[in-house]
């Protein structure tokens, strides 16, 4: 039995037949931390939106993206680059100035950022909704 401290997963060894012909038992335990801060976990409520905008790495050109949520203290757009978890980001929008994120999660041409420093709530786009 494997088992890391602080942590209530483990791994037990397992029962392989002396001849190496598999028939093993592998046993994992795991737990997932519980989330204590109700169904919904951000910081701030989210808009639905759609803006055009721009996306540029730091120390790149940048490429179109369109914003489909935003909040206080984050957005989530659609992109045709890849961009990596940890990215420094700026997010350009039309008529506004440029906000400073970091990427926090990327998925199937998705991906939600951070802003580094929170956007006044009067400062945010107009909702789609």
């Amino acid at each position: 039995m494997f088992a890391a401290r602080g942590t209530d997963w483990g791994f037990e060894g397992d029962d392989r037949r002396s001849d190496g012909e598999g028939g093993g038992r592998v046993m994992i335990r795991a737990r997932i931390a519980e989330d204590r801060g109700g169904p919904e976990r951000r910081r701030s409520e989210r808009l639905p939106v759609d803006i055009e905008a721009k996306l540029r790495e730091l120390g790149t050109a940048g490429s179109e993206a369109r914003v489909v949520n935003i909040s206080e203290t984050g957005f989530m757009a659609e992109v045709d680059e890849d961009f990596e978890v940890g990215a420094r980001v700026w997010l350009m929008l039309p008529g506004r100035e440029r906000a400073n994120a970091v990427v926090r999660w990327t998925a199937a041409g998705k991906l939600g950022a951070e802003f580094t420093d929170p956007l006044p709530a009067d400062s945010l786009p107009p909702s789609a909704d």
